[in-house]
């Protein structure tokens, strides 16, 4: 018997994955993942059913997933284009500023003008407006820089969650923690097959992670950061079961209804 709600989440399934690997954009590897979650050697993301039609893209696939570059291991943010930062000089009056990093990476500050501060932590940018401030006004200028707002610590996780949904991140964040506020896993998920995806340098990473083995503490809970992608494939197994009970359901209330003369 043919179940056309299975096909209907398989074909579900190849989209959420292609939609997530052009997210991502192009970019090579010795290994790429296909649509239904499965690793493949060399090359491109396989194309099947409904995502016939949509442009290969493949993916360096590692054991487990490195910490963002230049971010001493991960304990520190990298500031970004759009990030909203507070400067504080305090000998200034007024002490404090508010500044957007614009689309080139560069805020502009009372005294010192325009700053390069993308790509740098908010230590490394203090150190350099201490310079500056010290070059130009000050004498031992007291700096502080803190990033109120950044579009860079957010995470999307998609796929076989109930609520699919980018949101903030703090430090120390893990993998078994996000799916909370996406509502958790759907009856058809898979947690064996939870693909994180990573911009590091120059190179974008897919790592597969078994959920259902970290909570039962028999593997390591690996840290999230900003700008991680997190998909959650479905299970075979249930999108089978949950279809076959709705085919029971259906075929139980036909019976019943040709059971009722009349009808």
């Amino acid at each position: 018997m043919h179940i056309a709600g299975f096909t209907r989440q398989r074909s579900r399934g190849a989209l959420l994955a292609c939609a997530c690997a052009a997210l991502l954009g192009a970019c090579s590897g010795s290994n790429s993942l296909d649509l239904g979650g499965n690793v493949s050697p060399a090359g491109t993301v396989a194309e099947t059913g409904a995502s016939a039609n949509a442009q290969s893209v493949s993916l360096r696939q590692v054991k487990s997933l490195p910490a963002p570059l230049n971010t001493s291991g991960g304990n520190d943010q990298l500031i970004s284009a759009s990030d909203v930062l507070l400067v504080e000089v305090f000998d200034a009056d007024p002490p404090n500023m508010e500044v957007q990093v614009d689309s080139r990476g560069r805020v502009r500050l009372r005294d010192v003008g325009v700053v390069k501060a993308a790509g740098q932590t908010p230590r490394q940018l203090e150190a350099k407006l201490r310079r500056l401030y010290e070059a130009c006004c000050y004498r031992n200028p007291d700096v502080s820089v803190g990033v109120k707002q950044s579009i860079a610590s957010q995470v999307t996780v998609d796929g076989e969650v109930r609520q699919p949904r980018s949101f903030q991140v703090g430090s120390g964040t893990t993998l078994s923690k996000i799916f909370a506020p996406a509502g958790g896993f759907t009856e058809i998920a898979d947690p064996t097959k939870v693909y994180v995806y990573r911009q590091v340098g120059a190179e974008r990473l897919v790592a597969k992670y078994n959920v259902k083995a970290i909570r039962a503490a028999r593997r390591s809970d690996p840290r999230i950061y900003g700008g991680d992608f997190v998909m959650v494939f479905s299970s075979d197994t249930q999108v089978a079961m949950r279809n076959l009970r709705e085919a029971l359901g259906l075929a139980s209330s036909a019976t019943r209804a040709a059971a009722i003369p009349g009808l």
